[in-house]
């Protein structure tokens, strides 16, 4: 996808990418919601791999409408299946996180993602990254232990695992940046699915083999298949969203929305689940959004004057 700059977007165009990004971010926190929901009677592991099934039913079908049979292979496919680990190992642990944590809680540590990710560009993408960035992403971590309070007497050892989410969707993102333009965003998200779903499907097949029936997968009634198809729905219908206002407005315009997923995370949370941030979520999760906007601030200010970042 080709780089947009501002003065070559019409207003409205921005304005349309803008809500369709806060719209698909606002609605995302469903798939959470979902899965959280049905923890209790069927398997993380499972759910996971249910949420990748239809997912890639529907990114199939909409690759074909789109273009021929052939786009469904990728051009690099042992990366692709990598990607597919990774985001397979992140959406799996997240899963895993929200059966002992609040929806928000959950989603605000994770917002760290960013900032690892920007440490992953300069280690693996050779991408330069000055000290204003590198305290940028230190403050970051120190939202999210103002959160997780290791040292406190509230302490979860659950908090951790959206740390460790972060961490693979970070490596799952530098990968995605190292293999742009090779495929098209419909081929790529197929194939970063249908990778995480072959997968997901070997472990789900390991663990039916061993004696702990809590691993073991279940046969959901009618009405699970019908919410483990809306995760799949949900997560197609969202990231289409994400894309057309990509295609309408530029990246440096949307990214500062990336933060409402927090509000969809903590609206629905208080909603269905009754959970209500704590003092210490809100302010980790400033300290994390503030961090994490300095960041793109500093990335488009050098942008805009052309110039490595070198102080």
């Amino acid at each position: 996808m080709t780089e947009i700059s501002d003065t070559e977007v019409p207003p409205q165009n921005i304005n349309r990418g803008i809500a369709l990004i806060v719209t698909g971010l606002l609605i995302i926190p469903a798939i959470d919601a979902i899965a959280k929901y049905l923890s209790d009677s069927i398997p993380t592991l499972q759910i996971t791999w249910a949420r990748f099934l239809f997912q890639s039913i529907l990114m199939a079908a909409i690759v074909l409408l789109h273009h021929r049979p052939i786009a469904l292979i990728p051009k690099r496919p042992i990366i692709q299946l990598i990607r597919g680990l990774l985001l397979a190992l992140a959406t799996l642990i997240f899963f895993w996180s929200l059966k002992y944590l609040p929806i928000a809680d959950a989603i605000a540590i994770f917002f760290i993602q960013p900032l690892i990710l920007t440490l992953f560009s300069a280690f693996f993408l050779g991408e330069q990254v000055g000290w204003h960035r590198r305290i940028a992403v230190l403050t970051g971590f120190v939202g999210a232990l103002v959160i997780i309070q290791p040292a406190g007497n509230s302490f979860q050892p659950a908090s951790l695992l959206p740390v460790l989410t972060a961490v693979f969707f970070a490596g799952y993102m530098t990968l995605t940046r190292a293999t742009a333009g090779h495929d098209t965003a419909e081929t790529a998200q197929f194939a970063a699915g249908s990778g995480a779903l072959v997968v997901l499907s070997a472990i789900l097949f390991f663990c039916s083999l061993t004696p702990f029936e809590s691993l073991h997968p279940v046969m959901p009634d009618l009405t699970e298949w019908g919410w483990l198809a809306l995760l799949g729905v949900i997560a197609a219908f969202c990231h289409l969203l994400v894309v057309k206002a990509m295609e309408l407005a530029p990246a440096s315009v949307l990214a500062p929305f990336a933060y409402t997923e927090f509000i969809g995370a903590t609206l629905l949370g208080w909603l269905i689940f009754n959970d209500i941030p704590s003092w210490n979520t809100w302010a980790g999760a400033a300290i994390i959004v503030a961090s994490g906007l300095y960041v793109f601030l500093r990335e488009r200010k050098l942008d805009s004057a052309s110039v490595p970042e070198t102080l």
